[in-house]
């Protein structure tokens, strides 16, 4: 999510010293959460109960937005369901 890329990141630094940076976009739905939701979506749906910015699409725009060229992106994701019991 944002919130953990804004203050851990500073994008354009990364940017400028590495060859390229894993975007692990996956595990975007919470443990407690009440709707079913995929586990890597590749855009945002457009309903209140789903955060906007928890979706593949998102992420790496977000980067690339910031600073990352789309040329140094290693998107991982995930095909997993899981279940809570």
């Amino acid at each position: 999510g944002q919130w953990y890329i804004d203050e851990g990141y500073d994008i354009p630094s990364i940017a400028r010293y590495v060859d390229y940076v894993n975007l692990m976009t996956y595990d975007y739905t919470a443990r407690n959460s009440v709707v079913a939701a995929f586990n890597s979506p590749l855009y945002s749906r457009q309903d209140i109960q789903f955060n906007p910015t928890l979706s593949v699409n998102w992420t790496i725009h977000y980067w690339h937005d910031h600073g990352l060229p789309f040329s140094k992106m290693l998107v991982g994701v995930t095909g997993i369901g899981r279940r809570l019991v």
